[in-house]
């Protein structure tokens, strides 16, 4: 899939511009990172699954406007990791059980010892609250639950964030082989990705101004 944004900004109800004309194209396979202020990061993903609008430019997938495709659409296609891991608990809750033991398989270079049902009483302990879960049991859970469904691209955002030196070392080898036949996008500044990438896309906070119009909310 090629994922092409053209002169894309987005405002913040601050009047602020995270985003502001960032011209891109993304295509599978491989890696890429996303470097910049954790928010504009994040709202750059959200722009891209069609969580929020953009005030100027246009999204692309494939040739198609992302405007006109439905956020399920796009999500069956893209499997996203934010930062706090929260998207695990909707994935446990909803998720194909066989799915999930056969995207676990797939991250078995990061935790070889980990039990996929140690790992689900871990979050389910947790409640609503995946964040709290630790260290790399934790993690791969997550990732399995986003590679759930056979994506094509995975989003990530900042999956060696809090994990020690040798840990996030491994996890970087597990996601550079990963991007060998799928698309994986990562916002981080971790220098083990920045190294590993095909490309990186640099986000430059637009200024402060009164200029666009209001904020149109979640699509």
């Amino acid at each position: 899939m090629r994922i092409r944004l053209r002169s894309v900004g987005y405002r913040d109800q601050s009047g602020a511009w995270p985003i502001r004309e960032l011209t891109a194209t993304i295509v599978d396979p491989g890696l890429m990172v996303v470097r910049g202020e954790a928010h504009a990061t994040r709202v750059l993903f959200e722009l891209i699954l069609r969580l929020r609008r953009p005030h100027e430019g246009r999204i692309a997938l494939d040739g198609v406007n992302a405007r006109k495709l439905r956020v399920a659409d796009v999500r069956a296609h893209i499997g996203w990791l934010d930062r706090q891991r929260t998207i695990v608990q909707a994935c446990l809750d909803a998720g194909d059980p066989a799915q999930l033991a056969r995207a676990w398989d797939q991250t078995a270079p990061i935790a070889p010892g980990a039990s996929l049902d140690a790992a689900r009483d871990a979050f389910t302990g947790l409640g609503k609250r995946p964040a709290g879960a630790r260290g790399l049991v934790g993690l791969r859970l997550a990732l399995s639950c986003v590679l759930m469904g056979e994506r094509p691209i995975v989003m990530l955002d900042d999956p060696t964030l809090g994990l020690a030196p040798a840990d996030a070392d491994r996890v970087a080898a597990w996601l550079a082989d990963l991007a060998r036949d799928r698309l994986v996008v990562i916002a981080c500044a971790d220098p083990r990705l920045l190294d590993l990438a095909q490309d990186i896309i640099d986000i430059t906070p637009g200024r402060v101004g009164d200029d666009a119009p209001a904020e149109p909310g979640i699509a």
